[in-house]
């Protein structure tokens, strides 16, 4: 129910104070960084889940919101500093499930971020849905508990120590 804004270049809903929810498939330019968002996933148990109980649609991106992140990516010559998604690639997804005993299946998000993934020039991605910190390349990291310097994914915890 926020109003939509404009922020740093992409659509925001100002929730109070310095506090946004950056929306799906906005570019923003944050202390000099391009940085991508795509929110939002479906949730592997959706099948036994109920509609506007305890599951909802707007859980994953729309059409409309994909389309969106597609011509704004393309906006920026298909170059940013870092893409931040609840998803990873279908790729990246597939080399985490293999040893995962939880069954996770791959979805059109993932097929769209594995095209985002090969059209885009981009420096990081992080992305959380698969509740582990692990460093998948020198681009992918997955992010659950740690908490990282965005440009180069180092973990600002470890740095305090």
């Amino acid at each position: 129910t926020y109003e939509v804004s404009e922020w740093n270049g992409g659509k925001v809903q100002h929730i109070g104070g310095n506090v946004y929810h950056l929306m799906r498939g906005q570019v923003y330019n944050i202390e000099g960084f391009q940085i991508f968002t795509m929110g939002g996933g479906e949730s592997p148990d959706m099948d036994i889940r109920i509609a506007s109980d305890n599951w909802s649609p707007a859980e994953s991106p729309n059409q409309q919101e994909l389309l969106e992140g597609a011509a704004n990516i393309g906006e920026h010559d298909n170059r940013v500093d870092i893409i931040i998604t609840h998803e990873p690639s279908a790729k990246v997804k597939e080399f985490l499930m293999m040893k995962m005993t939880e069954k996770q299946r791959v979805t059109l998000l993932n097929t769209y971020f594995e095209e985002l993934a090969g059209a885009v020039d981009y420096k990081k991605w992080y992305f959380g849905s698969l509740h582990m910190d692990k460093h998948i390349s020198a681009t992918q990291t997955a992010v659950f508990h740690d908490i990282l310097e965005v440009e180069t994914g180092v973990n600002i915890l470890q740095l305090q120590k």
